[in-house]
């Protein structure tokens, strides 16, 4: 296994990079269907990547769907991307504690996924400040 195009591993339409305790994920094969892009991604981690292993941890999870703007919904986007994901990062999607999903403009169709172990740290602070916000408009 051998790192390719400047940190990707991989050379297909799924590649894989390390940034700090992150793992990014992109996905040229862009669907919205679970069962194909789960088989590309599935794919790609038993030839490409073989050392990841599903934890129990939680995860923080971005996605980008570049370059799609009126063909995706980022929910229908957001399932796929997490279900792929299931069995090759986490065990089961329930452990991703904070999912940000967002259309970009470029050079697509892409997706890039985003995926850090660990639970966000900044939530219950932002709701509060949110709540008081909310309660001084009133």
């Amino acid at each position: 296994m051998t790192a390719t195009n400047h940190g990707w591993y991989g050379r297909g339409s799924v590649r894989l990079a390390r940034a700090g305790r992150s793992l990014v994920v992109r996905i040229d094969a862009v669907t919205t269907r679970g069962g194909r892009l789960k088989k590309e991604v599935a794919g790609f981690f038993r030839r490409d990547y073989r050392q990841q292993r599903p934890t129990h941890d939680p995860w923080v999870v971005t996605i980008w769907v570049v370059g799609e703007r009126g063909r995706f919904d980022v929910d229908n986007a957001a399932k796929a991307c997490l279900d792929a994901l299931t069995g090759v990062v986490w065990h089961d999607d329930s452990q991703v504690w904070r999912l940000t999903v967002e259309k970009l403009d470029g050079d697509g169709p892409r997706i890039f996924v985003q995926a850090t172990p660990g639970k966000p740290t900044d939530g219950a602070g932002a709701l509060s400040s949110l709540l008081d916000q909310v309660d001084q408009s009133s």
